[in-house]
Parts: structure tokens; sequence; C-alpha cells
């Protein structure tokens, strides 16, 4: 008999083998990359976690929604090869947003793709903006921060001298179990348990400290009834992950909730094939993309 056994599978991404498409300009300067599917009439815009990691965690995984469209990844303001700012306030991180769309998708719908921060990113810009949008899809999903204040914080809470205006970027380790089913000689089945590490440099300071405290003046958790358009929360079995993607399912009026075997914070991880599948169906079924016999 095969024992379970642990592996340890080190995912490495060179920034150049990316493929910059180019730069959107403004304030500050946005890195994004643009995989065209000139067969698909959809535009996926991908947003990543963090705050203040970048883009390049994702891959190639979300690679996988090319099938189903133009996918668009951009770093935010402050991370990756994207240029610092002095506001990391949640407002200039949906006017980022806005500024990629009109660039990339002008006069027409996009669907938003998200993970962790990005999904709270990506609710923000469904309040703010959301005639733009066609559907969003949620994973990683946080517990909303959202208290309407008046203002970020106080002095005593909020010391924007504390933190250095050129932040320094530090690796962090993200760790994620898959439970894979193997077939062995004469028959029989197994199971092995991979680890998975992805190594995601993350912006200390302002990027992600400001982008956090500043989502204290987002609206409440209540008012995310506003959403109507229709949102997939993909989040993993395990129980605090799965309660927080119950709670918002509560609340957004024209939601579903698939929650994939095994995983938790980052579904995508352990079950990328259950996961994008469940992508491809929702995006097939977004409003004018029915098609006779589906």
């Amino acid at each position: 008999m095969i024992r379970n056994s642990l592996f340890i599978i080190l995912v490495t991404i060179s920034a150049t083998a990316l493929g910059q498409t180019g730069c959107i300009e403004g304030g500050p300067t946005l890195a994004y990359w643009k995989f065209d599917n000139p067969k698909q009439r959809e535009t996926i815009i991908v947003l990543h976690g963090g705050p203040a990691a970048t883009h390049q965690y994702l891959r190639p995984e979300f690679d996988s929604l090319f099938r189903m469209g133009t996918v668009i990844y951009y770093d935010q303001r402050g991370c990756g090869r994207s240029a610092h700012a002095e506001n990391y306030h949640w407002k200039e991180h949906v006017q980022d947003l806005k500024r990629v769309i009109q660039a990339v998708s002008k006069n027409k719908k996009v669907i938003l793709v998200s993970s962790s921060w990005g999904s709270m990113l990506a609710l923000l810009y469904s309040m703010t903006y959301p005639n733009d949008l066609k559907g969003i899809i949620l994973s990683g999903n946080v517990s909303w921060m959202g208290e309407n204040r008046d203002s970020v914080l106080s002095t005593k809470e909020y010391d924007r001298t504390k933190w250095n205006a050129n932040p320094t970027i530090m690796p962090r380790i993200h760790r994620e179990k898959k439970v894979r089913t193997i077939q062995i000689p004469g028959g029989n089945m197994t199971t092995d348990t991979i680890l998975i590490e992805k190594y995601i440099p993350i912006t200390e300071g302002l990027p992600m400290v400001e982008s956090l405290l500043s989502v204290r003046t987002a609206p409440s958790f209540n008012e995310l009834n506003k959403i109507k358009i229709p949102v997939l929360l993909l989040t993993g079995s395990q129980n605090q992950c799965k309660e927080i993607a119950e709670a918002y399912a509560s609340i957004l009026p024209n939601s579903e909730l698939f929650a994939t075997p095994d995983g938790c914070h980052d579904p995508w991880i352990n079950n990328p094939e259950i996961f994008f599948k469940k992508c491809e169906e929702f995006i097939r079924r977004l409003p004018g993309n029915l098609r006779p016999g589906r």
C-alpha cells in the first residue's frame, strides 16, 4: 500500500515571462497584461489580492479564463510594475479600475474575477459603477470592513508618517493543501496531499495599510444588497472560509455560492479544474450569453 505523502511544489514566475502589454497613464501609471481572444466577446479583468500584492501569483491558473474571452491583468497602484502613489484610499483603487476598463473595454461591459482583497475591490466597484459590469466572480472572500465612517481613522490609530512613502517589498509564502486521488497498479486508489506554495511579493507600508484601513469609510455590509448584478461566490468547504462566503450570499440579491471540496481561502489552488469550470458555467449564463440548448 502507498501511504499518503506530502510533496512541495514551488511555484515561481519570472517577471520577464509575463509579457507586459503596456501601461495605462494617469495618476499613477498602471502596468497591465492583455491576452486577447478574438473568438470570444467577453472582457475579463482579474483583480489580485493583498492588498499590495501583484497579479503574478494568480498565474498560470487564472490564464484558464482565456477560454472565455480576453483576459486583463494589472498591478494595482504601488504594486509590482505599477507606479507608487501618494494616496491608497479604496476610492482611488476604484478610480484606477475605472481607468483600466476605459482603456481596454470602451463602451462594453466587463466581467471582474477576483481573489482575496480583490474581491472587496470588486464589490466596491460594483457599488460605484454597476453599469460597467456584466457580472463578478469572487473568491478568497474576506470579512467586510465597511463601517460608513466619515474619516479613515484617528491620528492615534493611523499615522501616515509611520509608514514609508517608498515601501519595501517583502516576499511571503502562501500555502494551500491539495488532495488528489491516484490510481495505483492493480486498480486500487489512494490519495496524495500536495502542499502548493506561492511566493507573493507584498509591498509593505502605505499600499497595504492605507488600502485596508480606508475601507472603514466604505458603505456598511447591509448596503451590499444594492448590488443587483450577477455574482458568483467561490469558496472552499472549510468552515471559516465557507461562513464568510455564505454571509455575502445572504446579502447579495443575485448571487450563487459554490464550495470546492477540500479548499479554503484560495479554492483555485486546491481545485483549479472545478474552480474554472464553475467560472465558465457562470459566464455562459450571464444575461445575453445564453445559447440555444444551453
